[in-house]
């Protein structure tokens, strides 16, 4: 009967213990002034403090302006650049300028056509990489793209990433709450063992 009433009293302190973590964990959700102190959740804490600066440290230690602008300056992405505009220039040469420009349409023949999207193809050709780098040191400096990311991933809001965590947390909650009940009744019983032998040397 000493042995259940053990493990009993091992899972309600077990219990309760985790209870108030839980507690802990998820209130207050707005931090509270007490005097210099400031009392919130750990949850909101963490929201509010640590997970925007570990998630965008995460995420720029994957090297985005780097992988960017590789990915611009390849060859594959300037060539599918001047396919595009030569499609969109032909297009317009074709079918665009005779309806709005009948009389430029008419001096403008297929040759002409030809060397027209020549020209606009050496033109990116030439122009692509300098253009590219420019784009990335004004557009993609560390700063821009970090301010980038916050608004993003809406770091600038801890509110909803809280919400967000707490779902996830409060499903496994329940599972969580047997696992302790469980540890704490095995612990209360080994510690009761090693009483018995202590007492018994």
């Amino acid at each position: 009967m000493t042995w259940i009433l053990t493990a009993l009293a091992g899972a309600l302190t077990g219990g309760v213990c985790f209870l108030l973590l839980v507690f802990l964990t998820r209130f207050p959700h707005r931090p509270i002034r007490i005097g210099s102190l400031v009392w919130s959740g750990w949850l909101a804490a963490f929201t509010n403090h640590q997970l925007p600066k570990q998630l965008i440290a995460l995420v720029m230690g994957l090297r985005l302006q780097e992988q960017i602008r590789d990915f611009l300056l390849a060859n594959s992405t300037r060539e599918a650049a001047e396919r595009w505009i030569r499609s969109q220039l032909s297009h317009y040469l074709i079918n665009t300028l005779p309806e709005k420009w009948p009389m430029i349409s008419l001096m403008i023949g297929e040759k002409t056509q030809d060397k027209v999207l020549q020209a606009v193809t050496d033109h990116v050709q030439s122009n692509w990489s300098p253009s590219i780098q420019q784009l990335c040191s004004t557009q993609l400096s560390e700063q821009q793209v970090q301010d980038r990311l916050v608004t993003l991933m809406q770091l600038d809001k801890p509110d909803i990433w809280t919400e967000i965590l707490w779902k996830s947390l409060k499903k496994a909650l329940p599972r969580l709450f047997v696992y302790i009940l469980l540890l704490s009744s095995l612990l209360a019983l080994i510690g009761k063992v090693f009483y018995i032998i202590l007492l018994n040397l």
